[in-house]
């Protein structure tokens, strides 16, 4: 299923203007009536309707003339059909709670029915008038008598409420007037509180607490086409950010409630990026909120860093296409032109221009780092020399190209824009070199940090009393890190039977994944019966004493009581230990002892410093450029891995 990209719209415009006599919305207008081709009888009909209403007429051109760009599919009955199939998937599946079975059988559904091979058209070529006027009739009716949009200007209801579709590929149906029932109780009992009869903040709060009641959201991959009446869509239980999203900008609208989408297309410091819904509110706000998965006023992952943020428009953004008419290629990201950079006022950024060589390229790029590759965040220009990029979300890092025969070319080094919008380039110095002491290759995230502290005040002891009545202590952990740790241990422990690692604090659970204990002078580590602790938290057989010493860092025990347990080898006689390894409960992200790890440091690409097979708790490094750009990979396994910066000793990731 591929759509042509129909940009007409708007070429040429800045030569044709001055050349003829009619307005820029004239031209605009004309040039979608002779796009939509025969189906131009049914969009001349809407025009002719409102001959008499000046302002419903101004909105029927408005969705006219910017239509060229918007596509639906053809056969509506098909889609209908596959509608009813999903939801006899759904309802036939319900009962196994087996969400990636659901989507599994729902994308096999598709693929039966052909729904890759459906034709799809722009919409102006098969939208009838009596869908148009119906859609425009209701939206006005919305807007000038409802009680949540009342405060919005004519250009505001033109993109907040008037579009007859929220979704590209959405079906053409009646959703405003099928959807008006939908929940609508949860919204009448307002008109009884003077303070919040028209208040569309507290219609969000209402209405988007009661979807996520009814619907019961759940993040997990969705299915592959989901352009199907929201009725089945809200069925699914299962969805990312913009599947819900989609479904409460619909479904809100349909009760004349004034929301957009802004969208940030990758995260700063981590991988994917995120969408989430946006209110105007009655005192002219943008406020957020997730659509059905969050509360208004709040978004999820607000501790991230954004690149940049966009806003999905049904008018297109005139400088995205220029872009696209240019005849330069243009990443995926930016084919869009339905989309309007909102960054500023949302997040602190800053404008960024950069000296770069001569170059025919009239656009460049800023890219973000996504765990495995550059993804395109912004766009800019390029004049005498320097490219340009206007409001660029700080504390970030960004790489600089443009594409020559659709492949990315650096034309500047990395850099960071720092919290005071100064730009700081990572240029590899190829004359000062460091040695790196790298301990993990990914940075520690919430569900890690949960569990690092609870290493605190853990001991690891050493006994011949198989009950630990007399022992010595071989260390105390004085702060819980996220990556592996070696400690040796003292002359002064005599050889030992029992050996063991407990945490008395309390709610500690001896949460930790992984001992290892070591002779001196041998690389293998010793082994013995596990002995400790029975049983784990709520008898959850992945967190037993047996998965301290199973080889596995991603396996954990979580004790079944807060302190007091522990988890132990008898090593079946007394042995004398020269060190232990131990790594706390975490994402296997740590440099592990075995593993193959190859560094590399950007210079206009990677360029790799070697390959190594660690055999600590680390790996090292030697005559690594300074002030540059470096990514560690586990070639052994594990996806996971960051951009980072070396300073002070220590890994800065980005």
């Amino acid at each position: 299923m591929k759509k042509k990209s129909y940009l007409i719209i708007l070429v040429l415009l800045c030569t044709l203007f001055p050349a003829c006599q009619k307005s820029e919305e004239e031209v605009m207008l004309e040039q979608a009536l002779e796009l939509a081709g025969p189906n131009r009888a049914e969009l001349q009909k809407v025009l002719d309707h409102y001959t008499g209403d000046s302002l419903k007429l101004e909105a029927a051109k408005f969705l006219i003339k910017y239509m060229p760009g918007h596509f639906s599919y053809v056969d509506t009955a098909a889609i209908n059909r596959y509608a009813l199939a999903v939801d006899s998937v759904i309802e036939n599946m319900k009962e196994d709670r087996n969400n990636d079975a659901m989507r599994d059988s729902i994308d096999r559904v598709a693929q039966r029915k052909g729904i890759d091979s459906l034709k799809i058209v722009q919409d102006c070529q098969i939208i009838t008038a009596d869908y148009l006027i119906q859609n425009i009739d209701i939206a006005f009716y919305d807007w000038q008598h409802g009680p949540w949009a009342k405060h919005i200007c004519f250009e505001d209801f033109c993109e907040w409420i008037l579009p007859y579709k929220a979704d590209d590929l959405q079906p053409l149906d009646n959703w405003r007037s099928r959807l008006k029932t939908f929940l609508s109780e949860k919204l009448t009992g307002l008109e009884y509180c003077d303070q919040l009869r028209n208040s569309a903040y507290a219609a969000v709060k209402n209405l988007n607490k009661t979807l996520a009641d009814s619907i019961h959201p759940q993040m997990g991959n969705p299915i592959r086409y989901a352009n199907i009446p929201t009725e089945y869509r809200a069925k699914l239980p299962f969805g990312r950010c913009n599947d819900y999203v989609s479904m409460a900008t619909t479904i809100l609208r349909s009760h004349g409630i004034p929301v957009m989408v802004h969208f940030t297309p990758q995260w700063a410091k981590r991988s994917l990026g995120h969408t989430w819904n946006v209110l105007l509110s009655d005192d002219g706000k943008n406020i957020p909120f997730d659509g059905i998965t969050g509360q208004i006023g709040q978004q999820t992952s607000v501790e991230e860093v954004m690149t940049k943020i966009y806003r999905r428009t049904y008018s297109p953004n005139i400088e995205l296409v220029r872009i696209n008419n240019s005849g330069e290629f243009v990443p995926k990201s930016f084919r869009n032109v339905f989309i309007r950079d909102v960054t500023r006022g949302i997040i602190k950024c800053s404008d960024v221009t950069l000296k770069i060589e001569s170059t025919p390229n009239k656009y460049a790029y800023l890219l973000a780092f996504d765990n495995q590759e550059w993804v395109p965040v912004a766009y800019g220009t390029i004049k005498n020399n320097k490219a340009t990029f206007k409001d660029v979300g700080e504390n970030a890092m960004y790489l600089p190209v443009i594409y020559v025969n659709a492949q990315m070319k650096p034309i500047a080094e990395p850099f960071i824009l720092d919290h005071n919008g100064k730009v700081r380039k990572k240029i590899p110095d190829m004359k000062r070199k460091m040695e790196m002491k790298l301990t993990r290759k990914f940075p520690t995230k919430e569900r890690t940090y949960e569990f690092v502290p609870r290493l605190k005040d853990g001991e690891f002891q050493a006994s011949n009393d198989a009950n630990f009545k007399k022992y010595y202590v071989v260390h105390r952990i004085q702060e819980g890190k996220a990556s592996g740790q070696h400690v040796n241990i003292p002359d002064s422990i005599p050889p030992c039977r029992y050996w063991r690692y407990t945490n008395n604090r309390y709610s500690t659970f001896c949460s930790i994944a992984e001992v290892m204990f070591y002779a001196k002078g041998d690389t293998t580590r010793l082994l013995g019966q596990v002995i400790g602790t029975d049983g784990s938290w709520y008898n959850n057989p992945e967190h037993l004493k047996e998965t301290v010493f199973d080889g596995n860092i991603l396996t954990s025990f979580d004790a079944p009581r807060g302190e007091g347990c522990w988890a132990g080898l008898d090593l079946g006689k007394p042995m004398k230990v020269d060190h232990l390894i131990y790594y706390g409960r975490g994402d296997g992200n740590s440099v592990e002892i075995g593993d193959e790890y190859e560094l590399f440091y950007w210079n206009d690409k990677w360029v790799s410093m070697g390959r190594k097979r660690a055999k600590n708790v680390f790996v090292k490094y030697k005559g690594v450029p300074q002030n540059a750009l470096y990514l560690l990979r586990d070639l052994t396994k594990g996806t996971e891995e960051r951009i980072f910066t070396y300073e002070n000793g220590k890994q800065v990731w980005w």
